[in-house]
């Protein structure tokens, strides 16, 4: 689908976000993943000038997928600027902040987006999913995805804290809050992240059976 021309009621349900450097294997696969399980979506990629073969395979992609938009940069910036660049360009009614080396799995972000919704939290603000590698609550161990989401289905935590492997929230949310603050260099930013929404009044949430 081309975007360019769409009408803003016609957008993409959900931007993603990933900033990278180097880490090839990674990236593609998690690339291979959110392309072969995510809907209506666009992907924005923010590369801080690699060297491993990062850019030839995301321009590889890009001519392929219309719906990948890659942003070159002439230098590395931080984990926050980086981002912060991909999300200016996002068109997204949500935004998702992801890493490169994860893996997604089947109908991730539309769990996530349901979650959203239907959590009975007087003003959620953003969602993480759980992994098997992370910290806290979003801590799983390895676990088949099939399998887990069926165990864990509808369950989800109210937390204090979400990490930034992968956050979901709205794009008016972070229109209204900001994005990452970039005083932060490569550590704490997604606890800033965190902290400044509940300031403003919301609530964080963790999806148990969004498995990444």
């Amino acid at each position: 689908r081309c975007l360019r021309g769409m009408k803003k009621e016609e957008a993409m349900k959900y931007s993603i976000i990933i900033a990278t450097k180097n880490g090839l294997e990674h990236t593609a696969k998690c690339l291979a993943s959110v392309f072969s399980f995510t809907k209506d979506f666009e992907l924005i990629i923010v590369d801080g000038n690699s060297t491993d073969g990062t850019k030839g395979y995301l321009q590889e992609i890009k001519a392929r997928k219309e719906n990948l938009k890659v942003i070159s940069l002439a230098e590395e910036k931080t984990f926050a600027q980086a981002n912060n660049i991909g999300l200016a360009q996002a068109e997204g009614e949500y935004i998702v902040f992801l890493n490169n080396d994860t893996i997604v799995n089947d109908g991730w972000l539309d769990k996530l987006q349901e979650h959203f919704v239907n959590i009975p939290l007087k003003n959620l603000g953003m969602i993480g999913p759980v992994s098997n590698s992370s910290n806290g609550k979003q801590s799983v161990g390895v676990q088949d995805p099939k399998a887990w989401y069926g165990q864990q289905k509808g369950r989800w935590s109210h937390v204090g804290r979400l990490y930034g492997w992968c956050l979901f929230t709205r794009k008016d949310l972070l229109d209204k809050i900001g994005g990452f603050d970039e005083r932060f260099i490569n550590s704490h930013e997604d606890n800033d992240l965190c902290l400044r929404f509940q300031l403003a009044g919301y609530q964080l949430a963790v999806a148990y059976d969004t498995y990444i």
